[in-house]
């Protein structure tokens, strides 16, 4: 019988310390890779599927599928040894490059060359190396609106798969090919201007769309002639919003790349018409991140996550080259992508290990995990709605605007990790000021202030708190 693994208790216990840095999970006693692609969580049966506290989180492996548990109970014995890990599959099918878990609660893993495989019932009945897709490699998986599809991208040359009923055997169909290399895919949800719903396909050309949940794909403003790699896709919510919010994508440019190389240009792209045109949010440097630049090295892949207070998280790799050991750091932006500071305190990232970023994902609990090059790690990024302990201190000075866009009255949420003296105004597009939100002391937490818009002309604010050397800023679109 399956021993089903929870993440209750541990979280509980240390929810200060991991507010303000990042946690390396134990590592697999049996790996020696120690390569995580993806993670992602299996909800509790039943009635429990409600309550976070018993998700269990999933880690996809080269060498297969894990659940982790943090006491190392469940696991005791399966490997001769008190291991926090557990193998959920016994076979080289079960072997994942990606994978996910479905809205159906299936465990859907991509193999590469060995065929994608299936798990039901929480693991305990599989589906091995079925021959939908052939032997073709099984690069990414997504959940699609509105008919819940799951797709696939897969084969050298930008094929595309999807699966109508939750990724089952039998249930795959091609319908796509020709686009470029298949990198990442991403959902814009349904809006008023976009129903259904829409797909968003990246691959070493640039970003395709879908407004057919994959049956058929138009070239964005970035394909072709851009040169993108495009390594991951998120969404931030803006109530009100035509198009439901703001799609971002973190490529990697070649145009940007002296002589012809791939190492330089590591990007966050934004649009807000759904995927359809995007322009450049922000280009990351070395002296940004506090990386070196020995030669030959370069910022390469950008893995971009949002979270569902629009705060911006990304993964930033950096090429070592032939000599020299791969870096990546972690960086968080509260002004939609325009600015980011670095948010990796305690992640490893410049003494050689190379944990390069393959996804972020955020637990029920508001955890965020970091499937890496080395293992995964995890930091509290969110407090938990109803939690019995205390809340988690942000680490940094922070400021959201709640709606936004606004045309009437706007809350302005400043976050702050220690009592401090703050500022908060608002800008117009000329830089002049237009309203002193807050000038004087605030104490650590979470501070609301209401501000009324009403008078002010239609237009782009900036919103900015400063606390000491530290200032946020968040951008306020007025619409009437």
């Amino acid at each position: 019988m399956l021993v089903l693994l929870t993440l209750s208790g541990v979280l509980a216990s240390s929810a200060h310390a991991q507010a303000v840095r990042w946690e390396q999970l134990p590592l697999i006693f049996t790996d020696v890779e120690q390569r995580v692609y993806a993670v992602d969580f299996l909800r509790g049966e039943g009635a429990d599927a409600a309550n976070p506290a018993v998700d269990t989180l999933v880690l996809f492996q080269q060498s297969g599928i894990f659940l982790y548990n943090p006491a190392g109970a469940a696991g005791a014995g399966h490997n001769g040894i008190n291991d926090p890990w557990y193998k959920i599959c016994r076979t080289g099918f079960c072997a994942g490059r990606a994978g996910l878990v479905t809205a159906a609660g299936s465990l859907l893993i991509s193999n590469g060359a060995l065929r994608p495989s299936r798990a039901t019932r929480r693991g305990r009945t599989w589906a091995y190396g079925y021959d939908d897709l052939g032997r073709d490699p099984y690069i990414q998986l997504q959940r699609a609106h509105p008919v819940r599809a799951v797709l696939a991208g897969i084969g050298d040359g930008g094929e595309t798969a999807r699966s109508l009923a939750d990724g089952a055997p039998g249930t795959w169909e091609q319908v796509g090919t020709g686009f470029g290399f298949p990198q990442s895919l991403g959902e814009v949800p349904p809006s008023p201007m976009i129903p259904q719903g829409r797909v968003l396909y990246g691959v070493w050309n640039g970003i395709l769309t879908s407004d057919d949940s994959g049956l058929s794909y138009q070239p964005s403003s970035a394909y072709g002639q851009a040169r993108y790699i495009v390594w991951s896709f998120t969404f931030v919510d803006v109530p009100g919003h035509p198009y439901g919010g703001t799609a971002y994508a973190g490529v990697q440019n070649l145009r940007e790349s002296e002589g012809g190389g791939e190492f330089q240009g590591a990007e966050v792209l934004r649009s807000n018409d759904g995927g359809t045109t995007w322009t450049l949010a922000h280009q990351f440097t070395p002296a940004e991140m506090a990386l070196p630049v020995p030669p030959g090295t370069g910022l390469t892949e950008v893995i971009v996550y949002a979270l569902p207070d629009g705060v911006l998280w990304a993964g930033v790799g950096q090429s070592g080259g032939a000599t020299n050991p791969p870096r990546a750091g972690i960086m968080r932006s509260t002004d939609g992508g325009t600015t980011w500071a670095r948010a990796d305190a305690g992640f490893r990232s410049n003494e050689g290990f190379g944990p390069g970023v393959f996804q972020l994902r955020l637990s029920r609990t508001g955890v965020l995990y970091a499937a890496t090059w080395v293992g995964v790690w995890r930091r509290q990024v969110m407090p938990v709605a109803g939690e019995a302990g205390p809340a988690a201190v942000p680490e940094e000075l922070g400021v959201t605007v709640r709606p936004n866009p606004a045309s009437g009255r706007v809350e302005v949420v400043l976050t702050l990790g220690e009592a401090s003296s703050v500022r908060v105004v608002v800008v117009d597009a000329l830089g002049r000021d237009v309203a002193v939100v807050l000038d004087g002391p605030v104490a650590a937490g979470e501070r609301v202030v209401g501000v009324d818009t009403v008078s002010w002309p239609p237009g782009v604010y900036v919103v900015r708190a400063t606390a000491g050397q530290q200032t946020a800023t968040v951008r306020l679109v007025v619409a009437r």
